[in-house]
């Protein structure tokens, strides 16, 4: 292959990033019963790489783009809380989606942040008792183990679970990309340890934050 030639996604692969979207997709239409199955499949979704394989240049645009563009039509934010949550949830604290299909997402979202093997079981009680304004008041008062809080953080797109960065090769091209945002583009011939650390700190300091 030339430096000038870019391999093209094998069809094998393609087909399954088109199956796993298919499959995000009717989840997604199910509603929120279906709102852990849809993260964990947007997990696989993400994991696999499935946005370069549908020509998308990031995770977030395959968010977005209409579902006859091979999308999921919907919010970014919205793709990462459920990611987060099932991450969280059934992957790392192995509770059963079965167990988390009857709690509203709303309470699952809020509890996800401060979840850990100690408090879940204490926790996933609560959620199935008490309404959203009851658990907020008492995460506030530090009833799940951790410090008091007096006020919670404005929702703000997560960052994907389990991962810090994406990275694909285009071309000779590398591209260094965060939640969806490229911060960093080296072309084949540069040393990506050669002022790595002061360029990515540079370029995310010139980044405006998320609204």
């Amino acid at each position: 292959m030339t430096e000038t030639q870019i391999a093209l996604p094998e069809e094998p692969l393609v087909e399954q990033a088109e199956q796993a979207l298919q499959e995000a997709v009717s989840l997604l239409r199910q509603g929120r019963a279906y709102y852990i199955a849809f993260g964990l499949k947007a997990l696989d979704l993400h994991s696999m790489g499935a946005w370069e394989y549908l020509g998308f240049d990031s995770f977030k645009e395959m968010c977005y783009a209409p579902i006859e563009s091979s999308g999921l039509d919907t919010d970014s934010k919205a793709v990462y809380h459920a990611m987060r949550v099932a991450e969280t949830f059934v992957l790392r604290l192995g509770v059963s989606d079965g167990q988390l299909a009857s709690i509203d997402h709303s309470k699952l979202k809020l509890l996800q942040p401060i979840a850990t093997e100690k408090n879940v079981e204490k926790m996933i009680h609560d959620a199935e008792m008490l309404t959203v304004a009851d658990l907020r008041k008492r995460r506030l008062e530090g009833a799940y183990g951790g410090k008091k809080e007096k006020a919670l953080d404005a929702e703000k797109e997560p960052a994907l679970p389990g991962v810090h960065s994406e990275h694909s090769w285009k071309g000779t091209k590398f591209a260094l990309e965060y939640e969806g945002m490229v911060i960093l583009e080296l072309t084949a011939d540069e040393a990506p340890w050669k002022g790595l650390t002061s360029k990515i700190a540079r370029l995310l300091n010139e980044n405006p934050e998320d609204e």
